[in-house]
């Protein structure tokens, strides 16, 4: 089989979100995508990168969470981000002050873990049966 002509690497690689050492290995997988999925132009592969970068950004993605290039190409993982495929994501709302949980938005409450705890205890079903059989371990 032969090798494809790879004109527009350089552009996929300036446009992707993270670069790293593995520029070698992200070729390859490039040229692999392009040898073996006839269906894919290097235009396709370019407009992914962009994407995908767009994504990242919008999500805020931190880079240790942002595929390298060479695993963005593998498993075909870049078709999510093909043109007529991708959809842009909406961007993560930002957190209200005094709200430090940045995962599910909900409020945050203080809460007293002694009495917690302490109601727990005194609301747990053996413990009246515990204090029926005369164990007085339970608080």
């Amino acid at each position: 089989m032969r090798a494809p002509v790879v004109e527009h690497f350089d552009a996929f690689w300036s446009a992707y979100p993270k670069h790293g050492n593995d520029r070698p290995a992200a070729e390859r997988a490039y040229c692999k995508v392009l040898r073996e999925d006839c269906h894919v132009t290097e235009q396709d592969l370019v407009a992914a990168a962009v994407n995908y970068a767009e994504a990242m950004e919008s999500l805020e993605r931190e880079e240790k969470y942002i595929r390298s290039g060479a695993s963005f190409l593998t498993d075909s993982f870049f078709a999510a981000y093909l043109p007529g495929q991708y959809t842009r994501p909406e961007k993560r709302r930002k957190v209200p002050p005094g709200n430090k949980n940045s995962f599910n938005q909900f409020p945050q409450h203080e809460y007293d873990f002694g009495t917690l705890e302490a109601e727990l205890v005194d609301n747990w079903p053996g413990r009246k049966l515990a204090t029926e059989m005369g164990q007085s371990g339970l608080r």
